[in-house]
């Protein structure tokens, strides 16, 4: 007898667990209310967002690598241009340098060797030394002709001196062997600031201004158009026609 009732007892308990686990105790039928949702998407996204974070971190560090590359390049290219251009600078001031003082040499030794010529063939020192001064008294009135100009006469008779100690400078300089010019090009002395200073010195003189070279031309033309009219006047006593 008292199996029989373990047994019915043990069949409510799956029964009843079978419909839900003794729902009816409970009022509005709660059992009715149990819901059970599978998603199978939540799997994948979170398998696809593992792949994504492991591809953006591969990315990640190949743009990082590839950034550092470029610019590790870019520096280096820009260090290795700047060797080469230094080298090519010194090799052409290099070259420049020997072929100057070759030159200088060279010169020196034809000088040397026209003055003993001159000198066998019995030449006078006076001769001698109009020769050899003549190209710097040439220059030095070139350099006269181009750049004494009106300006300097009127300044100093209204008390300004400028112009006339700026002109004195650069005759002085030209004296002492330096190139005069209206502006020194620091790249044609090899950015070297201080052997442009001692080869070069700045001297401008405005194109306006009316130099020597202009009164002497003006002179001259003026003296021949004199020279024609008083030969054409004389030819016209004995040709009035």
């Amino acid at each position: 007898m008292r199996n029989i009732k373990i047994h019915k007892i043990e069949k409510t308990i799956i029964k009843n667990i079978i419909k839900g686990g003794f729902c009816s105790k409970y009022k509005g039928d709660s059992c009715n209310k149990i819901e059970t949702r599978i998603d199978p998407i939540a799997p994948i996204g979170k398998m696809l967002n593992s792949i994504l974070s492991l591809l953006n971190s591969v990315l990640n560090i190949f743009t990082s690598g590839l950034r550092f590359i470029i610019n590790e390049w870019n520096k280096n290219i820009y260090r290795l241009s700047t060797v080469f251009e230094q080298l090519i600078l010194l090799i052409i001031f290099t070259v420049n340098g020997y072929t100057q003082s070759v030159n200088y040499i060279l010169e020196d030794l034809r000088l040397l060797l026209k003055i003993m010529v001159m000198i066998l063939t019995k030449t006078t020192p006076h001769l001698l030394f109009t020769i050899y001064m003549m190209p710097l008294v040439n220059e030095f009135i070139t350099f006269f002709l181009d750049s004494a100009t009106l300006d300097i006469i009127t300044a100093t008779l209204l008390l300004d001196f400028r112009p006339a100690i700026n002109f004195l400078k650069a005759s002085i300089n030209l004296l002492s062997g330096k190139t005069i010019k209206k502006k020194c090009n620091l790249e044609d002395y090899g950015n070297n600031r201080i052997r442009m200073n001692n080869e070069c010195y700045e001297f401008y003189v405005p194109r306006c201004k009316v130099n020597a070279k202009t009164l002497f031309y003006i002179t001259f033309i003026f003296l021949i158009s004199l020279y024609v009219s008083c030969w054409i006047s004389f030819l016209k006593i004995f040709y009035p026609d």
